[in-house]
């Protein structure tokens, strides 16, 4: 038996689940490689606190976010006319999908500001130092 595929009335809905996707892959990607032993031993995260190791963490997710963020703004992505608007539609979703997926685990509120300033921070420092390297990024 076939799972159903979930129907979708407009590209905004589908924009909003591809983000959320995105940003549930981001946070499995960043747990995978903080699981990973080679990882671990190279970054040393045995020898930090858990504070430290669970900044490591965050900053592996925001690290996969701003990806998938960043990845939607190359200039050589060939979209057809009229899906154009797409990209950004799923980019400027990312970040409120995770942090909305942060409320759903009982995240609090003043946590969550921390996370959508964090992501925000992390993309825009991203972003000047891959346009700074050459990069043709576009813009939000």
């Amino acid at each position: 038996m076939r799972a159903r595929s979930p129907s979708f009335e407009s590209l905004d809905q589908v924009a909003d689940a591809t983000a959320t996707n995105l940003s549930q892959a981001a946070a499995a990607s960043a747990y995978e490689l903080f699981r990973d032993e080679n990882f671990r031993r190279c970054a040393g995260l045995e020898r930090l606190s858990q504070v430290e190791q669970d900044r490591t963490f965050n900053e592996l997710v925001v690290g996969y976010l701003v990806l998938f963020m960043l990845l939607l703004e190359a200039p050589d992505l060939r979209v057809p006319e009229e899906l154009r608007n797409y990209p950004a539609g799923v980019h400027n979703r990312i970040s409120p999908a995770y942090v909305e997926h942060l409320r759903t685990l009982g995240v609090e509120p003043e946590h969550l500001r921390g996370w959508e300033k964090l992501i925000s921070m992390r993309y825009e420092e991203y972003a000047r130092q891959a346009r700074g390297a050459g990069g043709r990024l576009g813009t939000k």
